[in-house]
């Protein structure tokens, strides 16, 4: 696979180099070739190199259609995408934003292209930490394919995958794994047996499972997540880099931290050939391996990755996002564990952190799927 968009990439390129020797820069078909370009370097993993050339079609388009255009739309939505990719929220938000709002104005009613902007302006929402925003405008976005699509179809199932990953993140679980089971119900139905929207809600169903306690089954679905996308996806690929992280979270729920810490640092390989520092899957790899790191008892390795974490969300996020709130917590829980440590060695100094009024032991993981 990877083969195959290396050399269509290539193809690509040197046609584009053609065309900028043969038309003027506005050209259409430079356009087409920069949609593509960007695909394929999206494909590989290379997310800077597709903003580019998604971000250079966006301001050809600009210049040769007066006013809307449904090709801006689409070229807003795809640069907002990558943005959200690579963890640049606002801009992306931004992006899509206008995507949907042109959209509004070109078409008389809704329509699947406007479904699909607003998953994707949910998707963005919820990594902003807005989950209430992000729970109704996917819920707009059902709204719109139900309306339109008979029968199982896989936006239906994407957009209850989706949902139920808001809510679980408002701690709603058993909503969320009735809407994963209900995704997961209508992928089995319509897609092969190995295909990567399955995986997607064996994981996402792991995960509610796990915010429920009940970390043998999340195992179990997690596991078989991995079997398939092992099969269906790049081999140093974003999917399976968090597959890995989520079982390396429950094996720590289920205290067996060399299994939690092989699952862990090997996600976080894969994240830091993938992305740039910095980033927010490298940001909580590195929470998350601090968290193990603290259920054994090494306080001076999970201080070292906690502040690490820390450092990278709040170049990030805003200062009062949960994530910066979470990491924060647990170099707190850290800190103190350590001081107890160090007390019962008589070894305690007089000076020391403040400390979280009423913290009780405890963390806080971060897993995605």
């Amino acid at each position: 696979m990877r083969g195959n968009y290396e050399k269509q990439l290539k193809k690509c390129e040197e046609k584009l180099q053609e065309m900028r020797l043969t038309y003027i820069r506005e050209h259409p078909g430079i356009t087409n070739l920069l949609t593509k370009i960007g695909k394929y370097h999206y494909e590989l993993g290379r997310y800077d190199e597709a903003l580019v050339n998604y971000e250079e079609r966006l301001r050809i388009l600009k210049k040769i259609h007066a006013g809307d255009h449904i090709n801006i739309a689409h070229a807003f939505n795809d640069a907002g995408w990558t943005l959200y990719i690579l963890g640049r929220y606002d801009q992306a938000r931004k992006y899509i934003t206008e995507s949907v709002s042109m959209c509004r104005r070109l078409f008389s009613e809704d329509n699947l292209i406007i479904a699909g902007y607003l998953n994707n302006l949910a998707a963005v929402h919820e990594k902003l930490g807005k989950y209430d925003e992000a729970l109704v405008i996917y819920g707009e976005s059902l709204g719109i394919r139900l309306k339109i699509h008979k029968g199982d179809n896989k936006e239906i199932a994407d957009s209850l995958n989706n949902m139920g990953n808001v809510l679980e993140l408002l701690e709603r679980y058993d909503d969320a794994l009735l809407n994963h089971q209900r995704s997961l119900e209508i992928r089995q139905r319509i897609c092969f047996e190995n295909h990567y929207d399955i995986a997607c809600s064996l994981n996402n169903i792991g995960n509610a499972y796990r915010k429920k306690g009940l970390y043998k089954e999340a195992l179990n679905y997690y596991q078989k997540s991995l079997e398939i996308r092992k099969k269906s996806c790049l081999e140093d690929g974003p999917d399976i880099a968090n597959c890995l992280d989520n079982i390396g979270v429950v094996f720590e729920n289920l205290k067996d931290y060399d299994q939690a810490l092989k699952y862990k640092e090997e996600s976080l390989e894969i994240r830091r050939k993938i992305y740039k520092a910095p980033h927010p899957m490298l940001a909580i790899s590195l929470n998350n391996i601090g968290n193990t790191f603290k259920s054994y008892k090494i306080y001076d390795k999970a201080l070292d990755y906690l502040e690490q974490s820390l450092h990278m969300m709040e170049k990030i996020y805003p200062e009062n996002h949960q994530h910066i709130k979470i990491v924060k917590e647990n170099i707190n829980v850290v800190n103190e564990l350590n001081n107890k440590q160090l007390g019962e060695r008589g070894l305690l100094s007089t000076t020391w952190v403040v400390r979280v009024s009423n913290k009780q032991e405890g963390k806080q993981q971060m897993g995605r799927g």
